[in-house]
């Protein structure tokens, strides 16, 4: 693949940062949490696809302006637009999308509320698999699974690990 001028810029910030060196920080962690795949960049965009986390991606092009934080991918017979923040280098020039896991010790709850019972701990730096998210007056809260324990996290404690973009 011949790579474009924004490609080696995008490349060239993951090796500056220091994180295209050795091991990638994805081999550390299960592969869980697909990335949604819009047809264009922003999420009003139709979804096209889903990319699972740990899957090397083909980066077409990330974009500043009003569409800043989008980045074009190719996987397999998908071409579409996710979030710059679901990329992470994944070790010798390469690009993938990055797990989930919790930003510190996150408590899963029964229900999308702290007033649910707590089911569960994710220790920081755990792999979760997150699914659906919803939004109440209580704030965004996603289901999650980890370590054979299910339940809702809010979405404000998970991060994608090693996301160049946050």
């Amino acid at each position: 693949m011949k790579l474009t001028k924004p490609i080696k810029v995008f490349l060239a910030l993951c090796a500056g940062a220091g994180l295209l060196a050795g091991g990638s920080a994805l081999a550390k962690h299960a592969m869980t949490s697909p990335a949604t795949v819009f047809s264009g960049p922003g999420s009003s965009w139709p979804v096209i696809a889903q990319i699972p986390a740990g899957a090397h991606v083909d980066v077409v092009n990330c974009y500043g302006g009003w569409n800043q934080g989008w980045c074009q991918v190719r996987y397999g017979k998908v071409k579409g637009f996710v979030k710059g923040a679901t990329l992470a280098p994944a070790g010798h020039g390469n690009v993938a999308i990055a797990p989930v896991v919790a930003k510190w010790s996150v408590h899963i709850h029964k229900g999308p509320g702290r007033n649910w019972p707590v089911t569960g701990i994710v220790s920081q730096g755990k792999t979760v698999n997150k699914g659906a998210c919803v939004t109440s007056w209580r704030g965004h809260w996603c289901r999650v699974t980890s370590g054979g324990v299910t339940g809702w996290a809010p979405q404000w404690e998970l991060k994608r690990a090693g996301a160049i973009f946050d």
